[in-house]
């Protein structure tokens, strides 16, 4: 009789579950649950724990034998190592969206490709907290001729990057393009201005600066002061200019100045650089008849570094008179590019270096006649 009443209890239980909700640690499970486990009461830590499958020692025959079903769980113990060929896996719980014939596993809580529409301030947000040169917190690879990492806007920022002592963005490229743009450029934060270009140091490092020459550095000088432009004979005499056009850095010491300031009708050097400079003088003379001579004329750039003094540049002229009357003028030109360093003082000097009696030599004074420029062309570190 007992034996009776146990398997009508059995068959009315077994239809109740077939029937209702099952439920653990409740005897009032949701209604739309087929299974409802509830947490026990106290400071027991309990879960779900599914069958454990290393996917990647299983082969795909293993899996055809074993025919999952569709929507199947199992937790995921293996771990494909990084750049190996085929399926990937990480550790985690996985199920099967394939079919028994054709099983594709997919880690829960992660969707590749996803496409959805979202409203909110931010869809996508992942912190690696890892201190390191080259840790990232998203790593787009592609391995073909794709892109690594796409962002686009209709008006917003497409991709934004943000540091606060590194870098905002980081792009390499061995042999391609590190960054390749279409359309507009902005640069902000950096010295940007209206009409400023952008240039580099000598590290690569770019900044918005005023166009042509960088820092604007170059003088024009014309003329010679009257009562200083006589030359005496085998000595050489700095030229003191009279009038200054333009010293957009002041750094031309012009003898027009008032007060003078030391040394006179010299260019000091501010800054290493590559230095332009042009030069003209005309040399009159005037030598008495019958007095056989010979006559070297002589304009050069002079440059003093410290206690010591070279020519850099030079222009001369050789005259032998027999015996007539020497008179006229000759002029004397020079250009010349330099590598300066600061502190380097840079002026004009002429010379006369006769034989026999000495001739009387004078430089033209007038502003048609006589010039001397010069320009940073480029500035060095």
């Amino acid at each position: 009789m007992r034996k009776l009443v146990l398997l009508a209890a059995t068959f009315a239980c077994s239809h109740w579950l077939h029937a209702q909700n099952v439920g653990i640690n409740t005897i009032t499970p949701h209604p739309s649950a087929l299974l409802d486990i509830r947490k026990i009461e106290g400071p027991q830590f309990k879960g779900v724990l599914f069958p454990e499958v290393d996917l990647t020692k299983t082969s795909p025959v293993d899996q055809l034998n074993s025919k999952p079903a569709h929507n199947l769980i199992i937790f995921n113990t293996g771990q494909t190592p990084v750049g190996s060929a085929g399926i990937g896996y990480d550790r985690g719980l996985y199920y099967n969206n394939g079919n028994e014939q054709n099983p594709s596993w997919i880690e829960v809580g992660k969707e590749i490709p996803h496409d959805g529409y979202y409203n909110q301030d931010y869809i996508f947000k992942i912190t690696n907290t890892k201190n390191g040169n080259f840790n990232s917190s998203i790593w787009g690879v592609s391995e073909t001729d794709g892109i690594g990492v796409r962002g686009e806007s209709d008006k917003g920022s497409a991709v934004y990057g943000e540091s606060k002592d590194g870098n905002g963005v980081y792009a390499v490229s061995e042999t391609g393009n590190a960054l390749n743009v279409k359309g507009k450029i902005r640069l902000q934060n950096n010295g940007e201005g209206a009409g400023k270009v952008l240039t580099s140091d000598a590290s690569g490092n770019a900044s918005w600066q005023a166009s042509g020459s960088l820092p604007n550095v170059a003088f024009s000088v014309k003329g010679i002061v009257n009562n200083d432009s006589e030359i005496m004979s085998g000595t050489a005499k700095i030229v003191h200019f009279a009038a200054e056009k333009y010293d957009l850095n002041n750094n031309f010491n012009c003898a027009c100045l008032q007060p003078q300031v030391q040394p006179i009708s010299n260019f000091v050097v501010p800054y290493h650089g590559i230095y332009h400079f042009d030069a003209s003088v005309i040399v009159n003379e005037n030598v008495g008849e019958g007095v056989p001579h010979f006559v070297g004329q002589e304009m050069y750039l002079r440059v003093q570094r410290g206690n010591i003094t070279f020519k850099e540049a030079g222009y001369y002229i050789s005259i032998w008179e027999d015996g007539g009357s020497a008179e006229g003028s000759a002029t004397l030109v020079l250009s010349k590019d330099v590598e300066l360093w600061p502190g380097d003082l840079v002026s004009i000097f002429c010379s006369v270096k006769p034989t026999g009696s000495l001739p009387t030599s004078s430089l033209k004074t007038s502003e048609e006649d006589a010039y001397f420029n010069g320009r940073l062309v480029i500035k060095l570190n």
